[in-house]
């Protein structure tokens, strides 16, 4: 199931940089979390977990997101930025679900 949208340079490049790893993991991981302050994205190799949510891509590339991102991931994609000022992966979401203050103070 994919959960984020990779383009296709974003699946070549991850591919490629997953192939250069001394000690390769199975595939890219996805994450978010957050607060008051928003969401907060990381990506980054590893091997899938229990519960993890897998999608496969046609180049072999293995993305994986655990199911508490799922929900805060949904609608986003991963692209892939080449120019020389803004080079390397960027997570574009739309419609971002809103942030959970999770009952503190900052209001």
């Amino acid at each position: 199931m994919e959960i984020i949208k990779l383009t296709d340079k974003a699946q070549e490049q991850a591919k490629i940089f997953l192939m250069e790893e001394e000690a390769p993991k199975e595939g890219l991981r996805v994450a978010a979390g957050g607060g008051c302050s928003g969401i907060n994205y990381q990506i980054g190799w590893d091997d899938s977990k229990e519960g993890d949510i897998i999608h496969q891509y046609d180049n072999g590339l293995t993305v994986m997101v655990d199911a508490d991102s799922s929900a805060m991931l949904e609608g986003a994609s991963l692209e892939f930025n080449d120019d020389s000022e803004e080079a390397g992966f960027k997570i574009i979401h739309p419609d971002p679900p809103e942030p959970d203050c999770g009952g503190c103070k900052c209001d």
